[in-house]
């Protein structure tokens, strides 16, 4: 018994075994292997009258696979434990190329695209079968059918995130299964915060809270000002003014806005203080807030730019320094204040 290909590939398919029932049956094993296109079973010279083709087992491949007998004309459906006999000839020219093996109805391609944003029906699959005799269908994951067809080289478009399955049929090979998934992103979710107010001169830094995003354009009164995901922004005259972030993620977009009033110096009636020009006494550095002086301060107020108050600290008697490192990034306003609640100094700090 003679085995057609492992002999000197053991690791891949088919596994064929040829059984002589004479006295002597020579086959050449098969140099090369390619699952889309006939695989030649070379027989180099035979003494009997009679061959048997037995499979031991079934190559694993997702399509129809036979046996095809060039002399006769014949196909075999290759099966686990299949076995077939054929009549030789020892007279006969064709045995450099009597049998091949060839795959029918497989999926030779499968290609699919992916929602390009959340929650839109833009996915896709495009697939290709080889040597399609039957047809084909896709369902999702209820089971709902989405298309059906007989080409070869199907394109279903307008899918929606889900597991899908395509099942095919084919004459006398029996039915398929394969599926695909189509994914989705994230979904963008824009936010940032801001005061409702502030004084010309004064600078102001959104604390961006997005999500799902990866590249962001900032706008005032529709104009671009700056791609940065934290910005600053400075406004010289008085006005309300719109302020927009664009939030990107590929081809996906998502914007939010808020107005911002900018009055005349001393103004502004938001809870945050205008910070102070004079830091010799207060100051901030690697999210660390140090003062000097001061000796009547009994406690220190942390606001975000949306006036919220985020954090409250008591201060010791000698203590000049405060760690904020907990704090998420954006922009705040630390206060420092005396036992009366009488804020003493304030400064910006951008963590």
């Amino acid at each position: 018994m003679y085995d057609a290909y492992k002999i000197n590939n053991p690791n891949d398919f088919p596994s064929l075994y040829f059984i002589s029932k004479g006295d002597r049956l020579q086959v050449n094993t098969i140099s090369e292997k390619n699952a889309l296109k006939p695989v030649q079973l070379n027989i180099s010279s035979t003494q009997t009258t009679t061959m048997e083709i037995w499979i031991e087992e079934t190559p694993e491949i997702n399509g129809c696979l036979l046996l095809y007998d060039n002399k006769t004309s014949s196909y075999y459906t290759i099966e686990d434990s299949a076995h077939f006999t054929v009549l030789v000839d020892v007279n006969d020219t064709i045995w450099g190329n009597r049998f091949e093996i060839e795959v029918l109805n497989a999926i030779s391609e499968k290609n699919t695209i992916n929602e390009s944003c959340f929650e839109t029906n833009d996915g896709q699959v495009e697939l290709l079968f080889s040597n399609f005799t039957g047809s084909w269908t896709i369902k999702n994951q209820k089971g709902d059918l989405i298309s059906t067809g007989s080409n070869v080289n199907p394109l279903v478009e307008n899918l929606k995130a889900d597991y899908y399955t395509i099942d095919w049929n084919a004459a006398n090979c029996g039915t398929f299964e394969d599926y695909f998934f189509i994914t989705q992103p994230e979904e963008i979710k824009t936010k940032f915060e801001i005061p409702t107010s502030i004084i010309i001169g004064e600078e102001v830094s959104p604390n961006n809270i997005t999500s799902g995003a990866s590249s962001f354009k900032w706008l005032v009164n529709e104009v671009e000002k700056s791609t940065d995901p934290f910005p600053s922004f400075t406004f010289e005259q008085e006005g309300e003014f719109q302020i927009a972030l664009e939030a990107n993620e590929g081809d996906c977009k998502k914007t939010y806005s808020q107005s911002l009033k900018v009055g005349p110096p001393d103004s502004n009636p938001t809870s945050l203080k205008k910070v102070s020009e004079n830091e010799t006494q207060l100051w901030t550095n690697n999210s660390i807030v140090f003062w000097t002086g001061l000796d009547n301060a009994q406690s220190i107020e942390v606001f975000n730019t949306a006036g919220q108050l985020v954090k409250r600290s008591t201060i010791g008697k000698s203590q000049k320094t405060l760690e904020l490192k907990s704090l998420e990034s954006g922009a705040y306003i630390v206060s420092i204040l005396d036992g009366t609640g009488k804020q003493l100094e304030t400064v910006k700090l951008i963590k």
